[in-house]
């Protein structure tokens, strides 16, 4: 812990701007993407997006088989099979909470990583789309 908040004031920035990388690549290509994170003053690097109608179980699953570590919902009710309080206190609906995307980025993400993520995901959505 003493480790990370000396990194912090320089990381922290960092991280921020890799989030907000990621936020425009996916903005300008999954136009219905909600984004769930306090981007300026949440913590750095890290991204709660919603999909409404998509099962985050199974774009966790896809992603995960593709190399990219990431969560559903949030980490209060990661293994619940329920929506999570957390996100529909966000004015999310059932739906869309069932269709959260957590993802957490850390000393070790470059922008390449969160280029080919950004990539990645847009067509695990477009392919989860096609098959709900």
């Amino acid at each position: 812990l003493r480790r990370s908040l000396t990194l912090l004031p320089r990381e922290g920035p960092r991280l921020r701007a890799l989030a907000g990388v990621l936020l425009e690549h996916l903005r300008d290509r999954i136009p219905d993407v909600r984004f769930n994170s306090c981007f300026e003053a949440g913590i750095p690097g890290l991204v709660s997006l919603s999909f409404e109608g998509l099962d985050g179980q199974a774009l966790v699953a896809e992603l995960n088989f593709l190399g990219f570590a990431c969560s559903t919902g949030a980490a209060c009710q990661e293994q619940k099979k329920e929506p999570a309080r957390a996100i529909l206190a966000l004015g999310r609906s059932p739906s869309e909470a069932l269709g959260t995307l957590r993802i957490s980025m850390g000393r070790e993400t470059s922008a390449a990583d969160v280029d080919e993520l950004a990539r990645t995901l847009v067509e695990v959505v477009v392919r989860q789309r096609a098959l709900a």
